[in-house]
């Protein structure tokens, strides 16, 4: 049984949590909010597969503390699904050191961004060990019928990472980024 990490699998991400524990996987959220948790194990076909973490990654030493625990616990992870705010770039590299020296194997960090990394000059990319597979998965927007745009849903942006995740792109776009200047605004 394979072990995967998710940060923002209460979020945004909350069918790729429930997608994988239903593949049979065991799924570790990191998150702040146990009810959002527990409505995910209720909706799960297999909610002993499930483990959270009730941390916030800002706060690095409870994050490392944490992230520790919880290989020892359930063993390595081989696949993340990390959607981070760009201000915890510290705490994104911790976890890319911590889970590639808590494993002799190959994995998967699958690394959700917002629109802007899609712009030159942008890249944001922790600096990854030789035994870890990076894929970069950018959230564009959609525009409507009307002309309008809109933000992603998160439905989309989970359909979007699972279809990353199965097909292994190594840069995916959900919806799209252009033309720039239709970007909603926040």
């Amino acid at each position: 049984m394979g072990h995967d990490l998710i940060v923002g699998g209460t979020g945004m991400l909350k069918q790729v949590s429930v997608w994988l524990a239903s593949q049979g996987r065991k799924v570790t959220i990191i998150g702040r909010n146990q009810e959002k948790f527990k409505k995910i194990q209720n909706s799960a076909a297999n909610p002993e597969n499930l483990y959270f973490l009730n941390v916030d990654y800002y706060d690095i030493n409870p994050f490392t503390d944490h992230l520790i625990k919880t290989i020892k616990k359930h063993g390595p992870f081989d696949r993340a699904v990390v959607w981070m705010r760009s201000s915890a770039k510290e705490s994104l590299q911790k976890l890319v050191d911590i889970l590639s020296s808590t494993t002799e194997h190959q994995w998967s960090l699958f690394h959700v961004l917002g629109s802007s990394a899609s712009r030159p000059l942008s890249n944001r990319q922790p600096e990854c060990p030789v035994n870890v597979d990076y894929h970069q998965v950018i959230l564009g927007f959609e525009i409507q019928n009307n002309g309008e745009s809109r933000w992603l849903t998160h439905d989309e942006i989970s359909n979007g990472v699972i279809h990353a995740m199965k097909n292994k792109d190594r840069t995916s776009i959900i919806g799209q980024v252009e033309p720039w200047s239709m970007r909603p605004e926040y």
